[in-house]
């Protein structure tokens, strides 16, 4: 019996010390956040780095204080780039280091829910870094409605699931990015650099894409430059894009604009370009450069082809009632119907 007394009495002790340890590391924490706070209101770029980082290691140590971190840091974001609005001037290196924190979560953080950087203006970022060991800057499901990325470089970022609704990003580079079923339906991405980015199942309706570089048409290459399988491109401008070897299988292609796009081998299997009530709404690609491209089982109907460059491309399966071939260059075309032959 003393032996029971005495052990329960050591885990009622132990409790009470591990109690204590916690209490004791709540509040070292507290007091952590509330000094990273203060120092990101310093006027010296110094202590508000201090400060960013400090956020970040508190991240690490403490998961029960990430939402308000992050919270923290995208405000500090937004306000300190309303500074800059109407300028030309390039985000500062605090900046940048904050969204370097914010997309270096820990790996058990599987959303982005809590980043919130809508309307912040971001044009011509270019140095955010990748922190510790992580692949890619976790921005997975952040809200950045109406953000600016006019000349940015967003290199290595996962976007997916983010909402870059009327996002403005002209002549960004997207490299090595994943923007997987990413909402940016009226986004200005004309001009935009995507280099071996994945934008399945993107929702970009009505997005200006104009002058886009979204392909390649370099001797060997092998994959395509930006993934664009099943995303929702329809009313969108793509005049003038470059889409060679681009992956647009399954994609909604109804009402876009590809007037002198190139399209050179592009991967357009299943792609619909025609409404299904086939009435209205038939995409426009007067001039467009269709070389080598697979068409096959796309859904072509009303579409006014004629005067494209069809040399070369796979029509098989195709839909192509109503669809104007007169003046289209079809030499090597397979699966033209006879009278166009």
């Amino acid at each position: 019996m003393a032996a029971l007394v005495a052990l329960l009495f050591t885990w009622m002790q132990v409790s009470q010390n591990t109690k204590e340890v916690r209490i004791s590391e709540h509040g070292e924490v507290t007091n952590r956040f509330n000094t990273a706070i203060t120092n990101l209101a310093s006027p010296s770029p110094t202590v508000r780095l201090g400060g960013i980082f400090a956020f970040n290691r508190i991240m690490q140590d403490s998961p029960r204080d990430e939402e308000s971190a992050v919270s923290v840091l995208s405000a500090f974001v937004r306000q300190s780039t309303s500074k800059i609005k109407g300028g030309t001037k390039k985000p500062t290196t605090d900046i940048e280091s904050a969204i370097s924190v914010l997309g270096a979560r820990p790996t058990s953080s599987t959303t982005g829910q809590f980043v919130d950087l809508h309307n912040a203006d971001l044009q011509r970022m270019e140095n955010v870094q990748l922190l510790g060991n992580e692949e890619n800057l976790n921005l997975r499901d952040a809200k950045l409605s109406y953000i600016n990325l006019r000349d940015a470089t967003l290199w290595s970022f996962d976007l997916t699931n983010a909402d870059l609704a009327s996002a403005r990003m002209p002549d960004a580079v997207l490299q090595y990015s994943h923007l997987n079923k990413v909402a940016a339906s009226e986004a200005d991405m004309s001009g935009v650099q995507c280099i071996n980015s994945d934008l399945t199942e993107a929702s970009l309706q009505d997005a200006k894409l104009t002058n886009a570089q979204l392909g390649t048409d370099e001797p060997g290459y092998a994959e395509p430059a930006c993934i664009l399988a099943k995303a929702n491109l329809s009313g969108a401008n793509m005049t003038r894009a470059d889409l060679s070897h681009v992956d647009l299988e399954d994609a909604q292609l109804i009402g876009v604009n590809l007037t002198d796009a190139k399209l050179k081998g592009a991967q357009m299997r299943g792609a619909a370009l025609t409404p299904i009530d086939a009435e209205s709404g038939a995409a426009k690609v007067s001039g467009a450069d269709f070389r080598q491209a697979d068409l096959r089982n796309a859904d072509l109907r009303l579409v006014d082809l004629s005067h494209c460059d069809l040399r070369g491309a796979d029509l098989r399966g195709a839909k192509l009632d109503g669809a104007r071939l007169k003046g289209a260059k079809l030499d090597g075309a397979q699966g033209v119907p006879a009278k166009h032959g």
